[in-house]
């Protein structure tokens, strides 16, 4: 699957993780157990991870102050 870039996105019925194509490349058919090679851009990851925890404290001091 080189050169494809996917976005995850959640069905909120399911819960499960669907893999969607950006722009207008189409993914091919996967099977199952089929193994698969992903990269992850580190630097945006981090960015993310950073967000999410900002959030959680923000929402203990706001708890904290009634």
């Amino acid at each position: 699957m080189d050169g494809h870039e996917i976005t995850p996105v959640r069905d909120h019925d399911s819960g499960l993780a669907l893999a969607v194509a950006c722009g207008n490349d189409a993914l091919p058919e996967f099977s199952v157990g089929q193994p698969v090679e992903i990269r992850v851009d580190l630097p945006l990851r981090t960015a993310h991870a950073a967000l999410h925890t900002a959030g959680h404290l923000i929402e203990a001091a706001g708890r904290a102050q009634g």
